[in-house]
């Protein structure tokens, strides 16, 4: 019999939940990123919108 590569059983079931975690980290790092971005730019939009705020800081100014 050839030689197959191995696709089920123990040592392919960690190999898919190793990766499987990896990508999850991947992902997650992704969405929180633009979570970030999405709400610095909200943040600068309702700055902007509210007098005596500094954007910079997040501060209101006296």
């Amino acid at each position: 019999m050839p030689h197959r590569r191995a696709t089920h059983g123990e040592p392919f079931a960690a190999e898919v939940a190793a990766v499987r975690t990896e990508f999850v980290a991947f992902v997650t790092r992704l969405i929180l990123a633009a979570d970030r971005d999405v709400a610095a730019e909200s943040f600068a939009a309702r700055a902007d919108a509210t007098p005596g705020l500094d954007p910079a800081r997040g501060l209101r100014v006296r």
